[in-house]
């Protein structure tokens, strides 16, 4: 067979393989957030792959997953402290999980790992505080802390880590104001030291 044959038969299998391996049927993905498949409402989707689907197919199935898991997973960034020469700073340190604000408070909360420890990074926040819940809905978003979160450690140390928590939660709040409450009750001045707590954190 002459090689321009050849070419043109291997470019013709390798288009309907790409075809079929890249086409998913709509009512499968219209659960998946649109910035994962940017375009997807101008997708030609093929009956072939609508039909593998319907069967059961598991590579189409594991494909979706996939996405789902990719869609869902981002590096959400928490702020610890470090200490320099003269002073502690705060910085910032990735986390891989979920980008939500209930999961990048609670990494917060769980603190430098023991790499990051031994590294100089540490928290304000005091072991032990607890995330008793966070609420969201269109106008706002409150986040629940044990009373532990503002217990202790002076002016600078609260002051720390009510920063600590503002930077974390900032850029996952988007618009929304966030509210800091503790024990279910709004956080307007620490008990101890009376530092008054400015509401909404992020703003």
């Amino acid at each position: 067979m002459r090689p321009k044959l050849v070419a043109f038969f291997a470019s013709g299998i390798l288009s309907l393989t790409l075809l079929n391996a890249c086409t998913i049927h709509r009512t499968v993905l219209n659960d998946l957030p649109k910035k994962a498949l940017p375009g997807i409402n101008n997708y030609n989707f093929n009956a072939p792959v609508h039909q593998a689907l319907e069967r059961g197919s598991i590579e189409a199935r594991q494909l979706i997953n996939e996405a789902r898991n990719v869609a869902a997973k981002k590096e959400t960034i928490i702020w610890l402290v470090k200490s320099n020469q003269t002073d502690m700073v705060l910085v910032p340190v990735p986390r891989q999980s979920v980008n939500s604000v209930n999961t990048a408070v609670k990494a917060l909360l769980d603190g430098p790992t023991a790499e990051e420890a031994r590294k100089g990074f540490g928290s304000e926040i005091p072991r032990g505080t607890i995330l008793l819940d966070v609420i969201e809905n269109e106008k706002r978003i409150e986040i629940n802390l044990s009373r532990r979160f503002a217990s202790g450690g002076g002016t600078s140390s609260i002051e720390t880590r009510l920063q600590q928590l503002s930077k974390t939660v900032r850029p996952l709040a988007g618009d929304k104001p966030v509210y800091l409450n503790v024990e279910s009750r709004r956080l307007s001045m620490t008990p101890g030291e009376g530092i008054e707590v400015k509401q909404p954190i992020n703003m």
